[in-house]
Order: C-alpha cells, then sequence, then structure tokens
C-alpha cells in the first residue's frame, strides 16, 4: 500500500498542484521556498489533524479574486489516492484500514481484480480533505463581506472568522468522515531539517523500555535496585527520621493517627538512565552526545527514528532537507542508507520513502525515476502556482504521452510519421542513460533554476557572466545556472523540461568547415553556404517534440563556426582587441606579423619568423588560403576571406588552451565593454557576439 498521488488547491503556495508518487523512494528537488516543506506538511495530514489557520489559505488566489470571494468563502482542498495490490492469501491489515474510502468499480461495484494474479485485487482509496468555513457561520461572512472595497478590507474580515474554519475529512463520494478513520491508515514519521540529541533522546526511551519490559526485567531489578539504595542509605533515613520524630507532635501530624516517616524508593524509568556517548576509538574516552556535531547527530536521529520503529505494516518517511550539516560525501552515504531502507528484511517494515531537498549532491545520486521536480512559478498574467512533475516522465515515450506534443506535417505519409515516432523511445532512452551519468554534483544545479543556459563547453561558461555583467545583467540575482555539456546533443537535456515554463537557452557552435577535402586535396569551403549550414544546425537541434516557447537556440551569424571565431571576427576592426587575441593565441616568434591582415602579407614576411615549427605551421595556413584569396575579384568577398583567415590562424593556436583563454579575458580587469568614445588607453574594449547578446536579452526578458 503506499500513497500514490496528492493533488492540492490553495494551500498556501500551491494554487492547483498535483504529485505523483512511486511506492519506494521519492526525492522531491526544488530550490527555496518552491513548496517542499508545505508538501511534507500536508502528508502528514493523514496522520495529525492540522491547526485551522487562515493564514494557510493562498494569498495569491485572495488577492486576484477576492471580489468572487466576497460571496464564496475561500477554501483548502487537498485530494489524496492510496493505492494497493491486496491478495487474500497472505495476512493484510490494507482492507481494513482503508474500508472507509476505497473506491469500487463502476461496472459491477466489485474490487479491480490483477490479470497476472486471480487471487490479487487492486485497491484504490481517495479521501478528500477541505478546510472550510462551517455553514452556520456562512450568511454572517456574506453579510460583513459587503462592506470589504479592498483586499485589506476583505482580508481583516476573513481572518475574523478564524474559528469558524475547521478541517473536514471525506471520503469519495463526499461523506464526513472522522479523523480516527484516516489516522491510522499510515504510520507517518517526520524528520524535519532542525535535529539535535533533544530530539533523539524520546525515540531511544521508548526503545529502551520495550527491550526491558520484553526481557521481564523491570519489577526485579526495581526491588534489587530498592533493597541495595535502602540497606546503603538507612543511616540517612535514620537521621531524618529521628529529625521528623522531634516535630510529629508539635506540628499535630500525630493527631491523625499518622506518622510521618522518609524512604529512598527507586521509581523511575531505566530508559530515563540510558544515553548514547561518542567514545574516541584512539584513546578509549567517551564524551556526551551532546558534544557531537549536528551532522553526525542528523545521522544518529535518522537512524534512530528508522531502526527502533516498531509498526509492522505500512509506514512514510518524510525526511526534510536531509543535507543538514553534512558534508557531501556523508550526505551521499546517507541517500545510499536510505534508498536501501524500502523494506527492512528483520523487521518487515515496509517504507514509502519521500525525502525533500535543495542540495545538488543529493539529487546527483538520485536516479531520475527517483526525482520529483518542483518549482513556483509566478508568471506575470497568470496566478502564481507550484509546478511538479517527475524528472523521467518525457523519457517514456507513447503516441499518447501529450507532454512531448509530437506534430505531423501537413505532407507527412503515414509510414513517415511512424517511422518518426518509432525511433523516438530509442531516442529518448539514450538520452535518459547520459543525463544519469552526466548529473553530478556541478550539474545537477540545472534541476534548481528557472532559467538555464546550456553552453557547449567551458570557454562560454566561463565568459557569459562576464557578457552578462557587461549588459548591465546579473546572472545570479535572477537565478541563472550556465551548464556546459561537453559538447554533447542538446537533445538529451531538453526532455527534462518539456512541459515546465522553465526558460532554456541554448548555445551552439553552427560547426562551419572553413576548409574542406576534396579529391584528397584541402580547400578553403564556399563561404556562400554559410547561412545554409547555420539553418541547418537550428533545425536538427529543433526536433518537431521539442518546439517550444520556453527553448531558444542561439548560434554563430558573422561568419564564427565556434564560439571562439565568432569573438574574434566580432571585434576583428577593432586593433586592440585583435592585437591581444593575436598576441595571446600566437608564438612570440610570431608577434612581428599580427598587425597585418593581408593574407599577402603574411606571405611576404613569413620568413621573419624564426622558429621552424611555427614558420612552417602558418605556411600551411597561408598557402590554403592564399590561391582562393587572390583568385576572387569581389572586394567584400576578398576582405571576408581575409578575416576567416586570421581566425582560423587565431583558432588552430588556441583550439586546445581554449579555456585557459576565456579565463583569461574573464578575470582581466582591462577588458570593458566597447563604447564609441571616451576609450581609456591601456583598456581593450571587447564587443559581445551578437547571437550571445540576442540570447542573454531573451533569456531575462
Amino acid at each position: 500500500m503506499h500513497l500514490c498521488k496528492i493533488e492540492i488547491k490553495n494551500y498556501r503556495n500551491f494554487h492547483s498542484t498535483s504529485f505523483d508518487f512511486d511506492e519506494g523512494l521519492n526525492v522531491v528537488v526544488g530550490p527555496n521556498n518552491s513548496g517542499k516543506s508545505n508538501l511534507l506538511n500536508v502528508i502528514e495530514f493523514l496522520h495529525k489533524t492540522p491547526n485551522p489557520r487562515i493564514d494557510d489559505l493562498n494569498k495569491n488566489i485572495l488577492v486576484a479574486e477576492f471580489e468572487r470571494l466576497k460571496n464564496k468563502p475561500p477554501e483548502i482542498e487537498i485530494k489524496y489516492t492510496i493505492n494497493h495490490s491486496l491478495n487474500f492469501e497472505t495476512p493484510d491489515s490494507a482492507l481494513g484500514r482503508l474500508k472507509d474510502f476505497l473506491v469500487y468499480t463502476a461496472d459491477d461495484g466489485n474490487l479491480e481484480s490483477s490479470e497476472d494474479n486471480e487471487t490479487a485485487f487492486f485497491l484504490e482509496a481517495k479521501i478528500l480533505v477541505k478546510f472550510q468555513l462551517r455553514a452556520e457561520y456562512e450568511q454572517e461572512y456574506r453579510t460583513r463581506m459587503k462592506s470589504a472595497d479592498n483586499f485589506d478590507k476583505f482580508y481583516e474580515i476573513l481572518k475574523s472568522f478564524s474559528d469558524g474554519y475547521a478541517w473536514i475529512y471525506f471520503d469519495c463520494d463526499g461523506e464526513k468522515k472522522d479523523f480516527s478513520s484516516v489516522r491510522d491508515i499510515f504510520d507517518i514519521q517526520y524528520v524535519d531539517a532542525v535535529r539535535n540529541t533533544e530530539k533523539i533522546r524520546p525515540h531511544t526511551m521508548r526503545t529502551i523500555d520495550k527491550k526491558i519490559n520484553e526481557r521481564g526485567i523491570n519489577d526485579a531489578l526495581r526491588q534489587d535496585l530498592n533493597s541495595k539504595i535502602k540497606q546503603e542509605l538507612q543511616p540517612i533515613v535514620d537521621e531524618i527520621d529521628g529529625e521528623i520524630d522531634k516535630d510529629q507532635d508539635a506540628i499535630g501530624i500525630l493527631d491523625g493517627k499518622n506518622k510521618f516517616v522518609s524512604s529512598f524508593n527507586f521509581d523511575r524509568s531505566f530508559a530515563e538512565f540510558f544515553s548514547y556517548e561518542l567514545k574516541d576509538d584512539t584513546l578509549n574516552y567517551s564524551l556526551p552526545l551532546d558534544h557531537n556535531g549536528l551532522g553526525y547527530n542528523n545521522l544518529i536521529e535518522i537512524r534512530n527514528l528508522i531502526k527502533q520503529y516498531e509498526n509492522n505494516d505500512f509506514n512514510i518517511l518524510l525526511i526534510e532537507e536531509p543535507e543538514s550539516h553534512l558534508h557531501p560525501n556523508m550526505q551521499y552515504k546517507l541517500l545510499k542508507y536510505i534508498s536501501e531502507l524500502k523494506e527492512i528484511v528483520e523487521k518487515k517494515i515496509k517504507y514509502q520513502i519521500i525525502i525533500t531537498t535543495h542540495s545538488p549532491n543529493i539529487s546527483a545520486s538520485t536516479k531520475l525515476e527517483n526525482i520529483i521536480l518542483i518549482d513556483y512559478e509566478r508568471p506575470a498574467d497568470t496566478i502564481a502556482n507550484v509546478q511538479s512533475f517527475r524528472a523521467n516522465r518525457n523519457f517514456e515515450f507513447d503516441k499518447d504521452n501529450t507532454n512531448l506534443n509530437i506534430a505531423r506535417k501537413d505532407d507527412e505519409s503515414d509510414a513517415d510519421y511512424n517511422r518518426f515516432l518509432g525511433a523516438i523511445p530509442k531516442e529518448l532512452s539514450h538520452a535518459k542513460k547520459h543525463l544519469e551519468k552526466f548529473l553530478d554534483i556541478t550539474r545537477s544545479d540545472l534541476l534548481f533554476s528557472q532559467r538555464i543556459i546550456l553552453a557547449e563547453g567551458l570557454a562560454e561558461k566561463l565568459l557569459i557572466p562576464k557578457f552578462a555583467e557587461m549588459l548591465g545583467k546579473n546572472l545570479i540575482n535572477n537565478h541563472v545556472v550556465i551548464i556546459e555539456i561537453g559538447g554533447i546533443t542538446f537533445n538529451n537535456f531538453l526532455p527534462l523540461f518539456v512541459g515546465t515554463n522553465k526558460k532554456v537557452l541554448c548555445f551552439s557552435d553552427c560547426d562551419f568547415k572553413y576548409v574542406v577535402t576534396e579529391d584528397n586535396k584541402n580547400k578553403v569551403a564556399l563561404l556562400d553556404s554559410y547561412q545554409s549550414c547555420i539553418d541547418q544546425s537550428i533545425g536538427e537541434f529543433f526536433r518537431r517534440q521539442y518546439q517550444q516557447e520556453n527553448f531558444k537556440l542561439f548560434t554563430q551569424r558573422e561568419y564564427g563556426n565556434t564560439f571562439e571565431t565568432e569573438l574574434f571576427l566580432k571585434n576583428y576592426e577593432d586593433e586592440g582587441c585583435f592585437k591581444y587575441f593575436m598576441e595571446y593565441a600566437l608564438p612570440e616568434s610570431a608577434h612581428a606579423l599580427i598587425s597585418h591582415k593581408s593574407i599577402q602579407q603574411w606571405k611576404d614576411g613569413i620568413n621573419n619568423i624564426s622558429n621552424a615549427a611555427t614558420k612552417k605551421k602558418i605556411l600551411e595556413i597561408v598557402d590554403l588560403f592564399l590561391e582562393t584569396w587572390d583568385t576572387e575579384t569581389d572586394t567584400n568577398k576578398k576582405l571576408r576571406i581575409e578575416k576567416i583567415f586570421s581566425a582560423y590562424l587565431f583558432y588552430q593556436y588556441i583550439k586546445d588552451r581554449k579555456g585557459d583563454f576565456s579565463l583569461k579575458i574573464a578575470s582581466d580587469e582591462n577588458i570593458l565593454l566597447h563604447v564609441d568614445e571616451g576609450r581609456i588607453d591601456g583598456k581593450v574594449y571587447l564587443k559581445i557576439p551578437e547571437y550571445i547578446k540576442e540570447g542573454l536579452e531573451w533569456l531575462l526578458q
């Protein structure tokens, strides 16, 4: 038996949100204030009645619709769906627990049977919980709300009805149910994010008391202790009794035929004297547990809560932020420990585990099928809401999967369309496997952000924040995360965000080939085909299932074929930038020639390069471009070939140290945004590639 779905309306920051849970481990991943703690509170309502609080009503809906709500009191609605496979051949308490909330088939009113096992039946139970104004207050509510001409007045009146609101439980037919019929369906344990030694103690005392009683040593040991105590402390008793006797008659105690005497009696619980200590393995001394670090107490509490638990049927374990106070390596170990707790064999305890976290360490060590992504979205044109979905949902494709929005072309044949659909499951399976390997601690940040930049390499990742700063944008304040994907196809990542409102900006290289090989001979490519290469790159990227308004790809378009060559070409005309780039890229022996932009001048001055290896390499590049440049009669095309030659030469020397070059630019205080006036000597005025600028403006608008 497990909680398989929750639908929440108007509770705190949930406007209308549903969550799907698996039977075993569920890791709810999301940024701060996205609603993770609120979700755990809602689950705990199945075990503990919530306090009636007007502040639990969703404020966004109250502000947006208070005029309507003046006539209809606002309410919270939560629906729980519980599933269980019942086998009559084995003992099972689920039927008794769920009997008041079972949903029967519409056809014959029977339980639904399993196709695989005739003796097994599927149980589905639904529980509805509402926080609503009781009927006897509704008329007064409407009358008083007539004077609410603004939200503040509305809310003031609403809060005055706090005593009239109540949490009420219903079955699937709308019949009211007593909370006692809900309370024992699951045993829910909630480990919140604040952990200390005082919280560990109650779990331990209950366990120790039980173990003592099981051994039948409680009374016998108490009698032995009392006998020993009385024997050893009798002189003290005699002394005190002697002092009392002097005053017995004077204060009137003897008048009641009683006598006041003293005694030592041990009547405390033995569990109160049990304690955990820290023992030094090397020096063999012990310290109290409150001398322990918070991280280790975190581990101890979670371990004790689980291992000392006695319920043997159906349990839900809620753990809030298990990363609290823990080093990353300990987070990995803790998650592995928790993941293996779906069933503790020796006690036959079955757990459904629901963890909330904003730790990339936890998410990086969790399988996609166990992750539930959660985010609090606040668009300008609609009511803010929490969005939730399972991370692997868009990696499991079938024709009915509306998330992937598979459009059919107007002129597409049945065979071509089915062929396209048939290839998608394999593609998605490959993407999922890649993503699970790829999402390490540094890249798992993409699960927590509302705006994501996917870039091919480290160079872009290093420089994009610098470019954003030049444009007056702050990526940190806008919660933007930059992930370098190592040149792997973007299609591996996009399914994760299909159906969400997360904006995903992709910076991709068009990879136009400056040099092509024909008949075993290298030659300069026809630059007229550059635009068609860009169109093809974008078209290949946006496969039909990923065409969403929140996905955008930007690539080079000023004859660059990589980020580095586009940056170079964007700043080609600026002598300071040209010199800055070339001096960094080329060996010092070639620096005498970097003032030249003409290919012929490079040819004529080649003998000025003293290093033989450098001379040979540059001469090969010059000869590669010289013939194409020399035979071109169009002046503009001739200049374009010279620009491409310089970019190609620059890239041949930079391609194996692109990260170092980008780091130099990112950390160089002399790099400034290009301006037309007021230039300062000694500064390099860098222009931002247009595709980078447009991409950042789209992402941050």
